[in-house]
């Protein structure tokens, strides 16, 4: 018999580790053909098009302006009913439909005007909203400054301190994977979440458990008490206030009973000037994260840590 192939007989965790490791080489070779030649991001957005176009609606996923491309598309009524090829019928299909068209026709007109109506006034107050995030500074900071970079391995370090047992833990979001690293003696399993699979690559390709994905989607469909800490960073320095107090609440209710918080992120002070002056308003001191998490039902603790970025690490539990 003939011997078994170290492929084969490796455990499945492998094979999903191998699976995320060519998926982050095939995106991130994608994203550096994209900057290579802007014609091929163009053909891609002809080619999303042309997908909208067919697709059954929410397909496309949310993209804001193919859905309501893809509205005003399936919103004309149309009266001209097929009759088919069938001989016989055929014919009393047609006959049928030649006596009721004006009938459906008169229907359908006004249908089509209203669909017509609302079609604009969607597009209208899409124009609006899109307005007031850029009036509110909410809009995306992506093309103006890159992405923050992960913490340094002193911050990675501290924050593997701050679990004392073993924990199911996640990163968000975890660039290369220097922090999951760091936790991976204390924990009983951590992975990391990252939207730029550049990043993540070299991570992927020492072994770690990284994942290409948008950490607040992978947030929102995380199973509540499945997972006992999830450390906060890069990502949270690009948003407002307001957004981080609805984080801390999502986590309140995804995290397992007594399960901790941790946060990496740079006081607003010792940005330098580029960073300050791009991300004014967009990101917290740790001292504000405290001071968030105990008004929402926390209890918050910070550890200092001697980095150029981030002065201090916040540790928290929620009863």
């Amino acid at each position: 018999m003939a011997e078994q192939s170290p492929e084969v007989s490796a455990p499945a965790e492998h094979f999903e580790l191998y699976i995320r490791k060519v998926r982050a080489e095939i995106e991130a070779e994608a994203k550096l053909r994209r900057m290579q030649d802007p014609e091929i991001e163009q053909q891609e957005a002809v080619i999303d098009r042309a997908w909208a176009a067919v697709a059954p609606p929410g397909a496309t996923g949310p993209v804001e302006s193919m859905l309501l491309g893809r509205v005003e598309q399936i919103a004309m009524v149309d009266v001209m009913v097929p009759v088919g090829h069938r001989p016989g019928v055929r014919e009393v299909k047609r006959l049928i439909r030649k006596i009721s068209y004006w009938y459906f026709a008169y229907i359908a007109s006004q249908v089509n005007t209203f669909h017509n109506a609302l079609g604009r006034y969607l597009r209208s107050l899409h124009a609006r909203v899109e307005a007031l995030e850029v009036a509110a500074g909410t809009a995306s900071l992506d093309g103006l400054i890159d992405a923050v970079d992960e913490p340094s391995e002193t911050v990675a370090a501290a924050l593997a301190n701050c679990v004392t047992t073993p924990v199911r833990a996640v990163v968000l979001s975890c660039g290369s994977g220097r922090t999951v690293e760091a936790l991976q003696n204390v924990c009983s399993s951590v992975y990391g979440i990252e939207p730029d699979a550049g990043r993540l690559l070299p991570g992927v390709s020492r072994g770690l458990d990284l994942r290409v994905d948008d950490p607040l989607t992978h947030l929102d469909v995380l199973v509540p008490g499945t997972i006992d800490a999830v450390v906060l960073q890069g990502f949270i320095e690009d948003m407002k206030p307001d957004a981080i107090a609805r984080l801390v609440e999502m986590l309140k209710e995804r995290l397992a009973i007594g399960g901790a918080l941790l946060v990496a992120a740079c006081d607003p002070d010792r940005r330098d000037v580029v960073d300050r002056d791009i991300r004014l308003g967009y990101g917290i001191a740790p001292q504000t994260w405290a001071h968030l998490i105990d008004r929402l039902g926390g209890n918050a603790t910070l550890l200092p840590v001697d980095d150029e970025r981030i002065s201090a690490v916040v540790v928290a539990r929620f009863s």
